[in-house]
This record gives C-alpha cells, sequence and structure tokens, in this order.
C-alpha cells in the first residue's frame, strides 16, 4: 500500500473553505426550487460566486509559490537544429 502524503496548507485551507460554499450552492439550489424563493437563488449564487473565488485565490497562490522557489540547475540545451 502506497504511502499517504502529508496535505499542503493550500490542500487543508481549501478543503475547509470549499465546504460552506458548497452547502450555500445546494442549499440555495434546493431552497430555490422546493420553495420557489429568491433568497434561495440568491444563497445558490453566492455560493457558487465563493467556489470561484477560492479556486481563484488557491491558484494563483499556488503559482505564486511555484515561481518563487529555486529551479533546479540544468544544462542548456544543444543548438544543434538552429541551421
Amino acid at each position: 500500500m502506497p504511502k499517504r502524503r502529508e496535505r499542503t496548507k493550500s490542500e487543508q485551507l481549501f478543503s475547509f473553505a470549499v465546504l460552506p460554499a458548497e452547502f450555500a450552492l445546494v442549499g440555495g439550489a434546493w431552497a430555490a426550487a422546493a420553495a420557489h424563493s429568491r433568497t434561495g437563488l440568491f444563497v445558490m449564487v453566492t455560493g457558487f460566486l465563493c467556489l470561484l473565488l477560492v479556486h481563484l485565490f488557491l491558484g494563483i497562490h499556488s503559482y505564486h509559490r511555484s515561481m518563487t522557489r529555486e529551479w533546479p540547475r540544468v544544462r542548456p540545451l544543444d543548438d544543434w537544429d538552429d541551421d
């Protein structure tokens, strides 16, 4: 059995931030469909926007973290195909 790796802080933050947004999305959809209420629709849209913002924020954070770390030292490619 493969060894489980530790989750990063970004992954932990994502799992905690997404859960309330998903509840708002599903609960709002249910309330909008069952009760025909505009409040449910607003809750659903708010949940969707929160999910979108969480994905966007964590994507930018992960990109920044990977671009600022030290890159491996590799030798340059040969220019054999530049004739």
